[in-house]
């Protein structure tokens, strides 16, 4: 299981996933006391699985991690980025939802959440989201840009330019014809 975490977090997912796929088949055995790490280990293998952008496969190995240990919030995490993925925005705010009943603090089902409420143009709800994000993560750049967006789309200009003058105090670019744009309409405002 080591030499397969090691792997993962060398972004070798292809070659890690032999030797979780070996750690599980030593898990099967029924005379072998189950713990945390069992649900793990198809959480792991699920993460390198997604990382190859195998989702079949990733869910699978998800879902079990949520029958094993259905209170571990990040195997409800990785589903909604799944379904986020399979552009399912609704069945991945269910996951999202799930998440953060589990781990109310996580920033990034947030701020992904927020993306997905944006994508079926929920555009307050994902206001509330990336705000929630950022509460939780004031370096959130991703939540800042897309708040700003939310904002601009629904018309409240000098709540997009302020989120892109954070964005500037941060020293993060910005892309300058978007700011110049929403500048002029909140000075118009």
């Amino acid at each position: 299981l080591g030499r397969a975490n090691t792997l993962g977090t060398l972004q070798r997912y292809e070659e890690a996933i032999p030797d979780y796929d070996s750690y599980i088949q030593l898990m099967e055995n029924p005379n072998r006391k189950k713990g945390d790490w069992d649900a793990k280990a198809y959480l792991w293998r699920g993460t390198a699985y997604f990382k190859i952008r195998n989702f079949d496969l990733a869910l699978s190995d998800f879902q079990t991690t949520a029958n094993l240990l259905p209170d571990y919030w990040e195997s409800y995490y990785w589903m909604a980025l799944i379904y986020q993925e399979k552009q399912d925005y609704e069945t991945a705010i269910s996951f999202y939802d799930k998440a953060l009943q589990r781990n109310p603090e996580h920033s990034e089902s947030y701020s992904w959440r927020g993306l997905a409420k944006y994508n079926i143009k929920d555009y307050q709800a994902a206001i509330n989201d990336y705000t929630l994000a950022i509460q939780y993560n004031p370096n959130d750049v991703a939540a800042f840009i897309n708040r700003a967006l939310a904002y601009n789309d629904i018309g409240m200009y000098k709540e997009a330019l302020n989120d892109l003058n954070i964005l500037l105090q941060i020293a993060y670019p910005v892309n300058r014809a978007f700011y110049s744009s929403v500048k002029e309409k909140a000075e118009k405002n």
